[in-house]
């Protein structure tokens, strides 16, 4: 983590690096670990593990009268460092460096920790709005994720500065957390999408030809 901490998560490591730094020698690396990939995964699972628990703990905990907003609340605090400064900080920058140079690696272990609390939080979403499809609330809580995760992004962080003339600051979390608990609550409470265009386009269509077949007449 001190390695990859150096350059922000900006800058690859090799195992060489990993076993100076612990003072031990190369070969120990891949007779524990199975070589690097090995050693990040155990990185990864250290620094994402309990945060994960804790996130599904305080969902499956949410008492039947709590609201939408309460989910949210409990989803989205740890992602928006706003009780752990220094773990979120580590966080960042560890999912910052897997998802440049072991993309592969990142995504199998993100599905292997993240999946349970994604899967708590839409079984709360469904409780409270039982109207919505568990498609719908898998799609709109990939669209919540991506307007945290956007924050952090330094080219969207820039562009929020100057098209607000400097009066909404990205590194202002608990503002982040104030409107996204807005934003999701509204989201999330909108009814089902209506059917794509394109087949209500096709329906019209094939109406016509249903009435002539039929022996009537168009109106």
């Amino acid at each position: 983590m001190k390695l990859i901490s150096k350059s922000g998560g900006k800058k690859d490591v090799s195992v060489r690096e990993i076993a100076a730094e612990a003072g031990v020698n190369l070969a120990l690396v891949s007779y524990y670990f199975d070589g690097k990939e090995g050693c990040l995964a155990e990185l990864y699972r250290a620094k994402m593990v309990p945060s994960a628990r804790e996130r599904t703990d305080a969902l499956r905990k949410l008492s039947a009268g709590a609201g939408v907003e309460a989910v949210l609340t409990e989803w989205l605090a740890p992602m928006l460092d706003l009780h752990d400064h220094w773990e979120f900080a580590e966080r960042h920058v560890l999912m910052t460096f897997m998802q440049t140079y072991q993309p592969s690696l990142g995504g199998r272990l993100f599905c292997e920790i993240f999946d349970v609390p994604n899967s708590a939080f839409a079984d709360a979403v469904l409780q409270r709005l039982p109207f919505l499809s568990r498609a719908t609330v898998i799609w709109r809580l990939c669209a919540l994720a991506g307007a945290a995760q956007i924050y952090r992004d330094e080219m969207y962080q820039n562009a929020m500065l100057t098209l607000s003339n400097r009066t909404c600051q990205a590194k202002d979390h608990r503002e982040q957390f104030r409107q996204l608990i807005a934003f999701g609550v509204a989201g999330f409470s909108a009814g089902e999408p209506a059917a794509p265009a394109r087949l209500a386009q096709k329906k019209r269509k094939l109406r016509p030809s249903l009435v002539s077949a039929s022996g009537g007449g168009s109106s």
